[in-house]
């Protein structure tokens, strides 16, 4: 299974005539196994809250990550 530079990964955009992003299309084949993820974006221009991680939260490197989509 590849991983980082040689993930065999396209993306499909879907772009508004003002160049706007309004879907993405992400698809992996790893061989055994096809994995794809779609994102709709609405509500294009509007204002968004972000809220911030729990006081005292701390990244996880990704090496440390285990499962079975992981490789």
């Amino acid at each position: 299974m590849k991983m980082g530079d040689g993930l065999p990964a396209t993306a499909d955009v879907w772009v508004t005539r003002d160049g706007l992003i309004t879907r993405v299309l992400l698809a992996c084949d790893f061989g055994s196994a096809k994995v794809s993820s779609t994102m709709n974006l609405t509500d294009l221009g509007k204002a968004v809250t972000v809220a911030s991680p729990p006081k005292g939260a701390q990244a996880v490197p990704a090496a440390s990550v285990d499962g079975p989509l992981v490789g």
